[in-house]
């Protein structure tokens, strides 16, 4: 039996939990539903890190680096109702979701969306 991915989000209310899930959706390459569910979860903030990433990394900088353009567009476009995006954090080393996409060789459509965004400082070292 298939599960549809959108389906693994609870409706607990838990936002923690909903973070987590989607952190596992984008490492698994599920970028199509996880930009669908952050349209139904607005008050997720995306500036969290999962509770299980080591790194610290955001919903945005997972996408970067996971090759996720529609959940990178969808989160740089400002239409979060709650928290904006925040595109210069950074993860414990010291990198930001431009440098992640950088590193991991993510296609230019998903630096262009990182580098429209007013606020991304493209000089961060």
């Amino acid at each position: 039996m298939l599960i549809k991915p959108t389906h693994l989000i609870s409706d607990s209310g838990n936002l923690r939990e909903q973070l987590d899930t989607l952190a596992a959706l984008l490492e698994t390459g599920y970028d199509a539903d996880v930009a669908s569910i952050l349209r139904d979860v607005p008050e997720l903030d995306a500036n969290e890190s999962p509770s299980g990433d080591r790194y610290g990394r955001t919903l945005l900088m997972l996408a970067a680096s996971k090759h996720c353009p529609e959940t990178v567009e969808y989160l740089m476009a400002g239409r979060r109702r709650f928290a904006a995006v925040l595109p210069n954090l950074r993860d414990s080393l010291g990198r930001t979701a431009l440098h992640l996409a950088a590193d991991a060789g993510a296609p230019a459509g998903i630096a262009a969306a990182l580098l429209a965004h007013p606020e991304t400082d493209v000089n961060a070292r």
